[in-house]
């Protein structure tokens, strides 16, 4: 209230290191110093604009610099009201620290996943627990002859139906049933794909249900063209 502290709770003081009596005396502008330099500005100008009135209430997540240092992660709700007749801001503090440890390392676990399967030279398919397609990788296009737009929306069952050999498709329906029942199974099968102008491929796919591994959450497919193998080996019976 008036840019200054009237009530603070005993979590805040446990949390921060600073005893109630340091963390009522000091001024506004000590205060903002509590919070990391990158956030500063931001939550102290949303709470200025609260408290002139010219919003009701906001929400945001900013780091907060405890006493010997430390950093912590605070999800902040502020909220308009009267206090003793005058407007005041009520501010609810959430730690959440553990959580945003989590998500950076799972955004850390992404990246290094993305960056291993988008330099392969196999086609890297993510299949969701909905049997949707959730991630797809560049290689698709040089081995498939189309475009990633043309899987936009589409299922990994659409997928099968509409390019996987008739003669195939019972088999790789059955393999993708068997893989996402149970977490880190595995499976490997062959099958044809239509290309556009008519002719088949012959690819090798080796799939795994990583679907309780948060950073992925699904069953990752790595498929080959194996098409001048089996060329090479029907030569060989030939002869």
């Amino acid at each position: 209230q008036d840019e200054r502290v009237v009530y603070i709770n005993s979590a805040l003081s446990e949390k921060s290191g600073y005893s109630l009596d340091e963390l009522m005396a000091l001024p506004p502008q000590r205060l903002k110093e509590l919070l990391h330099p990158d956030d500063r500005e931001a939550v102290w100008g949303r709470m200025l604009d609260q408290l002139a009135s010219k919003m009701e209430s906001s929400r945001m997540e900013c780091r907060f610099i405890a006493k010997d240092g430390s950093i912590y992660w605070m999800d902040v709700s502020a909220n308009t009201i009267q206090h003793l007749g005058k407007p005041a801001i009520q501010v609810l503090i959430m730690d959440i620290t553990d959580r945003k440890m989590v998500e950076q390392a799972l955004q850390e676990s992404e990246e290094r996943f993305r960056s291993l399967v988008e330099k392969s030279s196999d086609v890297v398919i993510v299949i969701g627990k909905d049997s949707a397609i959730t991630y797809i990788s560049p290689s698709f296009k040089s081995v498939f002859k189309r475009d990633l737009s043309e899987l936009s929306g589409k299922s990994a069952l659409d997928f099968v139906n509409e390019f996987v050999h008739p003669d195939d498709i019972e088999n790789v329906l059955k393999g993708f049933q068997d893989c996402i029942v149970i977490p880190g199974a595995e499976i490997k099968a062959e099958f044809r794909f239509k290309l556009l102008d008519g002719s088949w491929l012959n690819l090798e796919v080796i799939g795994k249900n990583y679907l309780n591994t948060p950073s992925i959450q699904g069953l990752v497919v790595n498929i080959r063209d194996i098409t001048g193998r089996r060329q090479a080996e029907d030569a060989l019976q030939a002869s």
